[in-house]
């Protein structure tokens, strides 16, 4: 196997996306993650509008829009806890009309796939041993770790 054009170190949501956009651009890519695998748990991850937007160009949103919400709006709120104004979400330039509420574990898996789709493959369970930047070209060692999934 060659050496890839790039190295993505970690494989949460902004790793892999960066994966997947660097892939779309024709590089080879290649994503090390230390974890055993993709996180046992999940935390729900509120998505910009902005990010809606690229998650859209990257051919993704589809697929996840099944399984987040929508929000078209947010509420600020005053120490009392009494609403004081709405902010639509629909007049932000530079994205969706629109934020989006997922399940971070559908937003890893839904780009894991979509880097699968690309052959770019995660290898979990891997880390970062050792970079050289100065070397022509830069240098990594990467580290195959010896852990095992215990589940969740």
């Amino acid at each position: 196997m060659r050496d890839p054009d790039v190295l993505v170190v970690g494989a949460g949501p902004v790793g892999m996306f960066t994966a997947l956009s660097m892939a779309r651009a024709g590089l080879s890519v290649e994503v090390i993650d230390e974890q055993p695998r993709p996180a046992g748990h999940s935390y729900a991850v509120g998505l910009h509008p902005a990010s809606v937007l690229l998650l859209d160009q990257l051919g993704v949103l589809e697929r996840l829009l099944p399984h987040g919400q929508r929000i078209h709006s947010m509420v600020l709120t005053g120490e009392s806890g009494d609403m004081e104004r709405r902010v639509p979400l629909d007049g932000l330039t530079g994205g969706r009309s629109f934020a989006f509420a997922v399940p971070q574990a559908r937003l890893e898996e839904t780009l894991q796939a979509a880097l699968r789709r690309r052959r770019v493959k995660v290898r979990w369970n891997h880390r970062l041993a050792d970079l050289d930047p100065d070397a022509d070209p830069p240098a990594a060692k990467v580290a195959r770790l010896g852990r095992e999934g215990s589940g969740y």
